[in-house]
């Protein structure tokens, strides 16, 4: 009986043994993950010549808002010139653009300087039409699962509602750990590594990574677009004002600090400054306030255009496509007034490397 319990345990350590080198196997000669239109992002910033000393991370709210070719004639025109990319991608959470962080981390792209981060509440709720979607399983990387679980906790959610919520997670967490379906890609980038993995679509990367609003074209955005058209009421009424007093309104979204401060470390062990932007939305104010970000604000920079009243020309109905989106007038506006704001970031940070001898 022993002797058969023995016999199972053992076959049972080296399916599990086997599995762990596997996985470890796989995902070492993953050298560059998933292909997808991050990827074909991450290709070019790694790649660049002149190489880009700024870059954008974020959702569709990021990639939407900045434009690089303005930002970089904004800071010329300030005597700081820049040369930066969006790397903003739709669909991507604040747990998702940590894993987008560390990639670009992980590539030292040269002459890098500055990250400027998107900042808001971490969402953890999966959203439509994502379920085992590629985009989906390559954000669930190991290092995000706790966090979000974690901030799951913190919310109101029925136990119902949670454990959907942590199955998908876990799921498409496990999925990325094994890179479940990747197989052939794996073998034929080592096979073929002269074959271009990215894909083809050269749009992705024009306007420097920016692409207006108006341009999208899902049809749950237009119909989006066409509603708000019609609450310009409600948009002053009682969506501008709700944001200048900064009231968190989203319980099923928690602000993570110790992701926040742990980006922040992450990013300054490598020689980068982070610079975070809170961007308007009439739908979520930041959980920690005003005064949080404010108190955050004393120990690594941030800029937040979440006071209307600071930002009148900003906060003007024809400036909004949606409720969380800028339009193409929006975002030239937003992208002038944060180039004013980085300015005076960069001119310390230049006086910082001059005084240590690293120059620019």
């Amino acid at each position: 009986m022993r002797t058969g319990i023995a016999r199972v345990a053992a076959h049972l350590g080296v399916f599990v043994v086997a599995v762990v080198a596997t996985t470890v196997f796989v995902r070492w000669a993953d050298t560059w993950g998933y292909r997808d239109r991050v990827r074909t992002k991450l290709v070019h910033v790694a790649t660049a010549e002149p190489p880009y000393d700024v870059l954008f991370l974020g959702s569709s709210r990021m990639r939407r808002a900045v434009i690089p070719e303005s930002f970089d004639a904004r800071m010329g025109e300030l005597g700081r010139p820049t040369h930066s990319f969006n790397l903003g991608v739709g669909g991507m959470l604040p747990y998702d653009v940590d894993a987008l962080l560390r990639w670009v981390l992980a590539l030292r792209p040269r002459g890098l300087r500055f990250v400027v981060i998107e900042l808001s509440n971490h969402s953890v709720e999966p959203g439509d039409g994502n379920w085992m979607s590629a985009q989906s399983v390559a954000w669930h990387t190991p290092e995000e699962l706790l966090p979000t679980l974690r901030t799951l906790a913190a919310t109101p959610l029925d136990l119902a509602e949670r454990s959907r919520i942590a199955w998908f997670h876990v799921v498409h967490t496990a999925s990325n750990v094994f890179r479940v379906g990747q197989g052939p890609r794996i073998v034929q980038e080592w096979v073929h590594p002269e074959l271009d993995p990215t894909p083809a679509e050269s749009w992705i990367l024009d306007g420097r990574g920016w692409a207006p609003m108006e341009s999208n074209e899902s049809q749950r955005m237009i119909a989006g677009h066409r509603e708000f058209l019609a609450r310009r009421d409600w948009f002053e009424r009682d969506a501008v004002p709700a944001v200048e007093l900064g009231a968190h309104s989203a319980p099923t979204r928690r602000f993570d600090e110790s992701t926040f401060r742990a980006q922040v470390r992450r990013v300054r062990a490598v020689g980068i400054e982070p610079i975070f932007v809170v961007l308007p939305d009439l739908y979520d104010r930041i959980e920690p306030g005003h005064e949080g970000i404010d108190a955050l604000a004393r120990e690594v920079p941030i800029v937040a255009f979440d006071r209307p009243s600071r930002f009148e020309s900003l906060y003007r109905f024809e400036n909004f496509f949606d409720p969380v989106h800028l339009n193409s007038s929006g975002a030239k506006i937003l992208t002038d007034q944060l180039a004013d704001r980085i300015e005076p970031i960069v001119r310390m940070d230049d006086a910082r490397r001059s005084a240590s001898g690293s120059g620019r």
